[in-house]
C-alpha cells in the first residue's frame, strides 16, 4: 500500500451510465487534477465525491448530482468513517477546491498539503494544476538533463565510477520531489547521502542543481537551460570557497 494519498475532486460532468470513478468524471477541474496526481508517483488516488465520499478509481458507482456543500451531500461523520478504512495513517495530499477541502477538514483530515489552497479562481487552479501535471511528466527529460550534466561536467576519469541509470534516475526522481515539495509547500526530506559515490569527483549537488533547474523550467512550461561549463566551474569554484581552511577547520572543532 502506498505511504500517500491523493484526493481529486468529482466533477458536474459525469457520462450517463454507471462506471467506474476513473471513468465516471468527464469535468475538466477532474482530469487535471488527475493527471497532477502523478507528481507523487504510486501514491493512491481517491476521489471525493459529494455522495458517495472518498472512492477509489475502481469502484462502480451511478451517476448523480450533489454539490460537496449543497444539501443532501455526504457526511463529517461518514467521511470520517470511510477514512478510517481508506486511509487510515497515511500521508495526505489535497488537490482539491476550498469547498471539497473544507468538507474533508471539517471531518478531521488533516492534509499535509494543499497545492491549490489559497487560489483566486478556476483560472489559478488550472493554472497549478498544469503546472504539477508538466511536472509529472517531466521525470525522462530531468534524467536527460542529469546524465549530459554528468557526462559533459564530470568525464568517468574524474568522477571514479560510470554512472549507472540508477543514478541518473534517483537524480531525476530527487530533483522533481524537490520542485514539487517547494511549489506545494511541503517538507522536502528526501536524502541523496546513502548513494556517497556519487559525491566523488564531481559533486552531486552540482549535478543535482541541473535536474532541478530542468525541473523548474519544465513545470513553468519553459525550455531546459543550456548546459555551460563555464557555470559549472564557476559553480566548483564557489563551492570550494566556502570549504574552511585546514585551519579554520580545525577551530571550528575546537
Amino acid at each position: 500500500m502506498s505511504s500517500t494519498v491523493v484526493l481529486v475532486p468529482c466533477s458536474a460532468g459525469k457520462v450517463d451510465h454507471p462506471a467506474a470513478a476513473g471513468e465516471l468524471y468527464t469535468g475538466s477541474l477532474h482530469r487535471m487534477a488527475r493527471a497532477a496526481a502523478g507528481a507523487w508517483p504510486g501514491a493512491e488516488v481517491l476521489v471525493v465525491s459529494g455522495r458517495y465520499g472518498f472512492l477509489r478509481l475502481d469502484d462502480v458507482v451511478e451517476p448523480y448530482e450533489q454539490r460537496i456543500d449543497g444539501p443532501g451531500a455526504i457526511t463529517p461523520a461518514e467521511l470520517r468513517r470511510q477514512a478510517a478504512e481508506l486511509i487510515g495513517d497515511r500521508t495526505v495530499v489535497a488537490l482539491l477546491p476550498s469547498a471539497y477541502s473544507a468538507a474533508v477538514i471539517s471531518a478531521g483530515i488533516l492534509p499535509s498539503s494543499l497545492p491549490l489552497a489559497g487560489s483566486r479562481g478556476i483560472g489559478e487552479q488550472r493554472g497549478r494544476l498544469s503546472r504539477l501535471a508538466r511536472l509529472a511528466a517531466a521525470r525522462p527529460a530531468v534524467a536527460e538533463a542529469a546524465l549530459e550534466a554528468l557526462v559533459y561536467w564530470c568525464p568517468e576519469a574524474e568522477l571514479g565510477y560510470r554512472p549507472t541509470p540508477l543514478d541518473v534516475a534517483e537524480l531525476a526522481e530527487y530533483a522533481v520531489a524537490a520542485v514539487r515539495d517547494d511549489f506545494t509547500g511541503s517538507a522536502h526530506v528526501r536524502d541523496l547521502s546513502r548513494r556517497s559515490h556519487l559525491g566523488a569527483g564531481c559533486t552531486a549537488a552540482l549535478v543535482l542543481s541541473v535536474a532541478i533547474d530542468a525541473a523548474r523550467a519544465i513545470a513553468a512550461g519553459e525550455p531546459v537551460p543550456a548546459l555551460r561549463r563555464s557555470e559549472f566551474l564557476d559553480r566548483r569554484r564557489a563551492e570550494l570557497a566556502a570549504i574552511p581552511a585546514p585551519a579554520e577547520q580545525l577551530s571550528l572543532a575546537l
